[in-house]
């Protein structure tokens, strides 16, 4: 994922969150790191975690 403010400056990158699972039960226990930076960017603050390391599937086009 990637948040792009206003100006046009990458805000985060990386994974959603923090539990690298497709378990639906590992959800509520994860920290989601897209919901944080946008919620400390739409709060003026700087966002505290700025990249993490992504998994998954790789974007191949």
């Amino acid at each position: 994922m990637v948040l792009i403010n206003p100006n046009g400056r990458i805000d985060y990158h990386g994974a959603i969150d923090s539990i690298r699972s497709a378990n639906p039960a590992d959800i509520a226990n994860a920290i989601n790191y897209v919901k944080q930076a946008i919620e400390e960017t739409l709060a003026g603050k700087p966002v505290s975690l700025k990249s993490a390391t992504p998994y998954g599937c790789s974007v191949k086009y």
